[in-house]
């Protein structure tokens, strides 16, 4: 009996296999359509924007590499100085 319903298990997901399938084609198709509506030049220009952004990011993570470096071992920062104590309220609901 076991074999009997095995085929019939594999049958029932090919059609969401082929669905499935087809969605991805879809989606890359679409993608593609995308792409061609958006202007050589307008994607060139995002990719050099995306790329001084990126080195951006570099050159602060750099300095802040550089601070720490900078740092004499075992130096803490100042302390703060100490809060007023918290003072309580009482409130009277009508």
């Amino acid at each position: 009996m076991a074999e009997a319903t095995e085929p019939q298990i594999k049958k029932s997901h090919r059609p969401l296999e082929a669905f499935l399938r087809h969605q991805a084609k879809a989606a890359e198709h679409a993608g593609k359509a995308v792409f061609n509506l958006v202007p050589c030049e307008a994607r060139r220009h995002g990719r050099a924007a995306a790329r001084e952004c990126l080195l951006s990011f570099r050159a602060l993570i750099d300095g802040v590499v550089d601070r720490l470096d900078d740092k004499p071992a075992g130096v803490r920062p100042a302390a703060r100085e100490p809060r007023e104590p918290v003072k309580k309220i009482k409130v009277e609901v009508e």
